[in-house]
């Protein structure tokens, strides 16, 4: 476990939180906020550490491609279904609640599998859970991966990474529409920038505590420069390329930071990016309601609030259902075990209060 990865993707998620929250309170009336685009920045620091991850989890290992994407499904699929289920059903049953999505067979299906099919309502390759459109890329990038795997791993990292950017250049230089284009998106080389970072960091090669130092700041400065301008990947990728790189690495030569709210955030990153999506139009309901409005400083007071909200179904999804649900696929037989167990722990713990409460006081 890599301590300042968790917390970048805690930050990650947050800035994915904050752009849809200053994007949805221009919703409840004469907002005086300015959506905050470079909050979408955090889709590109996922990118990068998934690049990451994948090379140093399978580096110096004997994994094949059928068991690497196991466990990346195991990782990815259940909390996504259960999501898109849940909506899908919305859809069907009660329409009305959901302004944006309807239900249609063909995009339901591709929504769960990964293929990118059109939005009835809305148009873009945007699934039932809309926020998924990045998941597509991941099992794209996973896929990739798999079959690099059949390499030696000395011969792995290049080969992968020159697919990459052979995909990036064909979609500038030929522009293609439909899925071709959706696939040759410059924000694919993000994957390959965390693949050779990976690389560097699984290597001998020491990097000096300065270097990563000066790159996570830059990073934060070029995230700035982001905050005031619409630089897109010419800004986004570099940055989260950065901040990533000097993360891993501010750590690997020297101990991880301690901030533990941040380590929490980080675990249930991928909750809280699926869930907000529910969790932000709630809140607007629940404001809209109270009669408030998002001017002036009940603007940042909505914000914040949305904010905190979706952190908190994020973290309480991630704790009862997405990491006993982990549990139970990848280690069923001892999760299985302890839920067999656990009426027995109950009631003996249950008798240890009673005879507490009945022995007599001193």
């Amino acid at each position: 476990m890599i301590v300042n990865l968790q917390y970048m993707r805690g930050i990650a998620a947050l800035m994915v939180v904050l752009y849809h929250a200053t994007e949805n309170a221009a919703r409840l009336g004469t907002n005086q906020l300015t959506q905050l685009t470079a909050g979408a920045a955090g889709v590109d620091i996922f990118f990068v550490i998934s690049g990451f991850i994948m090379w140093v989890t399978t580096s110096g290992r004997d994994i094949g491609s059928g068991e690497f994407m196991r466990r990346r499904l195991i990782r990815i699929l259940p909390l996504y279904w259960a999501a898109t289920l849940a909506l899908a059903a919305l859809a069907i049953l009660v329409p009305q609640l959901l302004k944006s999505t309807t239900f249609e067979l063909q995009h339901f299906l591709g929504s769960l599998f990964f293929v990118p099919v059109e939005r009835p309502l809305t148009g873009g390759y945007f699934p039932v859970v809309f926020v998924g459109w990045t998941l597509n890329y991941e099992m794209a990038f996973y896929l990739l991966f798999a079959v690099s795997l059949l390499l030696p791993e000395r011969h792995r990292a290049w080969p992968l990474v020159a697919v990459l950017v052979a995909a990036a250049a064909a979609g500038a230089l030929l522009e293609p529409a439909g899925l071709a284009g959706f696939y040759t998106r410059p924000l694919i080389l993000e994957f390959g920038a965390g693949v050779l970072i990976g690389v560097l960091y699984t290597s001998r090669i020491a990097v000096p505590r300065v270097v990563s130092l000066a790159s996570f700041l830059v990073g934060l400065a070029l995230l700035a420069a982001l905050c005031m301008s619409e630089g897109g990947i010419l800004i986004a990728g570099p940055m989260a390329a950065l901040l990533v790189f000097g993360a891993v690495n501010l750590e690997k030569s020297s101990r991880p930071w301690r901030i533990a709210p941040l380590y929490v955030l980080g675990n249930a990153s991928y909750a809280i990016y699926l869930t907000h999506i529910v969790t932000i139009p709630l809140c607007q309901t629940l404001w809209r309601l109270a009669g408030l409005s998002a001017d002036g400083w009940h603007g940042l007071l909505y914000v914040a609030v949305t904010i905190t909200a979706s952190a908190v179904v994020g973290i309480a999804t991630y704790y009862l259902f997405e990491l006993p649900v982990d549990g139970l696929l990848r280690r069923p037989r001892e999760t299985l075990a302890g839920l067999r167990a656990m009426p027995r722990r109950l009631a003996g713990r249950g008798d240890g209060v009673a005879r507490s409460l009945s022995a007599p006081s001193r």
